[in-house]
């Protein structure tokens, strides 16, 4: 995980949803939790605790067993098949101390138990043993998602070399590259681009495009983005809502008529020249692009440029 991810949930305020029907109740936990330094929200009832789970995904549950209408154990089983309802813990609070009650809760799916009146100091450690375990196993999640892309990437890169293999002509076998790759990166549109041999090939299709004006426009945005990168070759302009580079008014003003609202450019790069440009955009919503994105476009666009010199040579 990169240290960025792990940054971002260590410096994060927990946030801790109370539910509980008896109004004193939720108000002193409300402050005990508060002067522990943690966020909370409040639930009188069932559907209002599930309500603000929806919305807030909560770090942790501290749940009433007694309650009306639906009670604690009724609220943890629904908590439970609710999206990533599996993952966060619940920590039962009740005056209920007998054996039946205790193995339900945790047949309906309480991490922990604990009985009223409460101990308050019992309260706080438990607290933080739940909210540590819970960053660590969302810190585990995060490692197996990232694995599971990687190895995803590598049989993308794998099957597309295979693809540059057995064609001998690039432009043929363009169209399906980049179109597998729009697909596993889930971005709006990828383009292959040489000026000199008058090649632009999209990974959408052209009935997506009114051709004559927009690829006029996209020729002149690219003529202008190579001679940016002509002197900083291996290097991607990056454009986002969150990262604004310096470029010239008839780029910005190319990127607009184009409807371009996140945008990655790479060098494809032939005989130690700018041959001709990849590039990805986003036109339907506002994007930030991530670290695994640059380091994946760079690599397609490493390869387009060792086939497209094969090719040449």
């Amino acid at each position: 995980m990169s240290d960025r991810i792990n940054t971002a949930l260590s410096n994060k305020v927990p946030l801790i949803l109370v539910v509980d029907d008896d109004r004193m109740m939720r108000s002193l936990l409300n402050l005990a939790l508060e002067e522990e330094g943690y966020q909370v929200v409040q639930a009188k009832n069932g559907e209002q605790g599930l309500a603000e789970y929806t919305s807030l995904q909560p770090d942790l549950i501290l749940l009433d067993a007694v309650m009306p209408e639906m009670d604690g154990f009724t609220f943890c089983d629904r908590i439970r098949k609710l999206d990533r309802g599996d993952l966060i813990p619940i920590l039962m609070i009740t005056v209920l101390d007998d054996r039946e009650s205790i193995e339900q809760a945790f047949a309906v799916g309480a991490t922990d138990y604990i009985t009223k009146p409460i101990h308050w100091e019992v309260l706080s450690y438990r607290v933080r043993r739940l909210l540590t375990s819970y960053q660590r196993m969302l810190e585990i999640e995060q490692i197996k998602a990232k694995l599971h892309e990687q190895q995803v990437w590598e049989q993308t890169l794998k099957n597309t070399l295979h693809k540059f293999w057995k064609c001998a002509e690039l432009r043929e076998i363009l169209p399906i590259i980049l179109g597998d790759i729009q697909h596993l990166l889930k971005i709006d549109n990828i383009i292959f681009w040489e000026a000199e041999n008058k090649l632009l090939i999209e990974s959408i299709s052209a009935s997506d495009r009114s051709t004559t004006q927009t690829k006029s426009s996209i020729d002149n945005l690219f003529s202008e983005t190579k001679h940016i990168l002509q002197n900083r070759q291996e290097t991607i302009i990056a454009i986002d809502a969150f990262n604004q580079i310096e470029l010239s008014s008839t780029i910005m003003s190319q990127l607009t008529e184009l409807n371009i609202k996140a945008l990655l450019i790479a060098p494809i790069i032939m005989q130690k020249q700018v041959g001709g440009l990849l590039c990805a955009y986003h036109s339907l919503n506002l994007h930030q692009w991530k670290n695994a994105e640059f380091e994946q476009f760079s690599d397609i666009a490493k390869l387009l440029s060792i086939a497209r010199s094969s090719e040449q040579n």
